[in-house]
């Protein structure tokens, strides 16, 4: 029986390749050069548990952004960033009040993506890959995490990592590694929806960490 606890473990390192490196750094200077912008936000708002219906990303398990959460908070940080949505699925949107395009690029290893998330300035996502890419690459984070708990599926409390946890006060565990809990997902299936003042929240954490200097900022606690 094991009466230490849960060791301290190191900190994730990835060994990238120079090939590696120049991929993901050619694709931003891309990205950067396009929307004439000069700061890049890398996002992956969908976990494994996403599937598509009626034309609508929908993640059952409550880890995903709501699809119309995703729209809004492009149309907010399209404003000052450029955005790359790091997605297994592609996405229409097209007609959805974007001024800029949305860079979505395909074909990528997942050693290519750590290169790319790299050398963007920010890494917003979910309980996914991409927070672990990120963190392992030190890109500076932020995680919005549903129906996980963020000590299982992320870093809290570590250097780098914001969490915004929407379902920190109305959780139940969900073993979703092991069965299919009904009851579980019925429960926890809206915790990742957020309302205007969370989104506008997510985005002042982001702000806050590319620029700490900047005027507009959230201090609201997400609820």
């Amino acid at each position: 029986m094991n009466n230490k606890g849960v060791r301290e473990l190191n900190k994730p390192f990835i060994n990238l390749s120079k090939d590696e490196l120049l991929v993901g750094r050619k694709l931003v200077n891309e990205v950067k050069e396009k929307i004439k912008k000069d700061k890049v936000i890398c996002i992956q708002p969908f976990g494994r548990g996403i599937e598509i219906l009626d034309d609508t990303p929908i993640d059952v398990t409550a880890r995903s952004f709501e699809f119309k959460d995703l729209k809004k908070i492009l149309k907010k940080l399209e404003k000052d960033y450029a955005i790359i949505i790091m997605s297994e699925m592609k996405m229409e949107l097209k007609g959805e009040g974007l001024k800029n395009e949305v860079a979505m690029p395909e074909g990528l290893s997942q050693r290519q993506w750590a290169g790319l998330i790299k050398y963007c300035d920010h890494f917003l996502g979910c309980d996914s890959l991409g927070q672990h890419l990120a963190y392992a690459v030190g890109t500076p984070t932020t995680a919005v995490i549903g129906s996980t708990f963020p000590v299982n599926v992320s870093y809290p409390g570590k250097e780098g990592i914001k969490i915004v946890d929407l379902g920190m006060n109305d959780r139940q565990y969900d073993p979703i590694r092991i069965t299919v809990d009904e009851t579980v997902n019925r429960h926890n299936e809206k915790l990742m929806t957020m309302d205007d003042a969370i989104q506008d929240y997510v985005i002042g954490v982001i702000k806050g960490e590319i620029d700490p200097d900047a005027e507009e900022k959230n201090d609201t606690e997400a609820a």
